[in-house]
């Protein structure tokens, strides 16, 4: 990797609002931000919940963390004009944070080309259409800075005391040393939400073919998803923990054999922590979304629609196609691989 730059910049602010996916998909990028820039101040834009990803993480300084609300963004936008930062780079792509960069007036501002306000920019970027995977897309920006991209491994720092704190949990919960698999059957999207009956009948077949231990990996307000799971299931699963952190989430992924779940941001997390991940994939493509290292695995059905996808006016047969046994046979031959 080579800079390509005569003048260091001394200061970088990064722009990616939620998702969790999303920001995570930012991860390599920034990394690659503080190994070519080390004497560099690199700080971040994002929303709760995911500023927790930065916050621990060595390459970032400053997180600031936005709720987008009109009386609080004067503030903000002063502190950063403040700063003097030399270059702001927008990973997220929509109009509202190009006008965000804008107004901050760094002189070196880069976001992707043919957006709607690419106007906001000193500097775009047009990613080939041959580069897939979401965060080689966001870490292709870094190309306006001479910046060769060659890694897409996420990372998700954990504080020092958090293992400690969450294996003091895991013991009240019942974890014990079977095989823990984190399944998550959450998704705020319609689309991106396998059927609960047919993740009671994977998790049922974990229980009793690798005698293994099931924790739902869930977020705030997605207790539902759980419950429902678990009410079509025959074997038992451990207690329902609707109030888990990020850090506790990414502690139990590092216990755990395998991610079984949806498309969502939680699939980043456990990639992002190098864990065995295995996804459900509806309207959306693995290829973009889904990791690329072996260590991950997804399944999806295109039923021919895909490229054309009239989601709603559609009975989500990208989903509604995917049996429990074409989940089942991919998932246990990728398993054995693996434990």
């Amino acid at each position: 990797m080579s800079s390509g730059q005569n003048k260091k910049p001394t200061r970088i602010l990064c722009i990616q609002l939620k998702q969790l996916g999303d920001v995570l998909m930012t991860t390599p990028a920034v990394r690659m931000l503080a190994q070519n820039f080390p004497d560099c101040e690199i700080d971040f834009i994002t929303q709760r919940p995911a500023d927790t990803i930065y916050l621990t993480n060595p390459n970032v300084s400053n997180v600031y963390c936005v709720s987008w609300k009109l009386r609080e963004l004067p503030a903000v936008l002063g502190k950063i004009r403040r700063q003097k930062y030399d270059i702001l780079i927008d990973f997220s792509g929509r109009s509202k944070t190009a006008f965000l960069s804008w107004f901050t007036g760094i002189p070196k501002r880069i976001g992707y080309a043919g957006q709607k306000k690419s106007w906001c920019f000193t500097e775009t970027v047009r990613v080939p259409d041959q580069i897939n995977y979401a965060a080689d897309r966001k870490s292709y920006l870094l190309t306006a800075l001479g910046i060769d991209p060659d890694d897409s491994g996420l990372d998700y720092f954990l504080p020092e005391d958090a293992a400690r704190k969450f294996e003091e949990k895991a013991k009240l919960w019942g974890i014990n040393g079977s095989p823990l698999f984190a399944i998550s059957p959450v998704s705020k999207w319609e689309f991106k939400v396998w059927p609960a009956e047919r993740f009671a009948d994977i998790c049922d077949r974990l229980v009793t073919q690798f005698d293994g231990q099931i924790f739902f990996l869930i977020g705030p307000g997605e207790r539902h998803f759980a419950e429902n799971v678990r009410a079509n299931m025959k074997q038992k699963c451990l207690p329902i923990i609707e109030d888990l952190s990020l850090y506790d989430a990414a502690c139990l992924l590092d216990r755990a054999a395998c991610y079984v779940g949806n498309d969502n941001g939680l699939m980043h997390l456990s990639v992002a922590r190098k864990r065995p991940t295995f996804a459900v994939f509806g309207r959306h493509s693995p290829t973009r979304w889904g990791a690329p290292a072996p260590i991950h695995c997804t399944i999806e059905h295109d039923p021919g629609c895909k490229k054309s996808c009239h989601y709603p006016a559609c009975e989500l047969e990208c989903l509604t196609t995917i049996s429990v046994e074409m989940v089942w046979h991919k998932l246990e031959r990728f398993l054995k691989s693996k434990l």
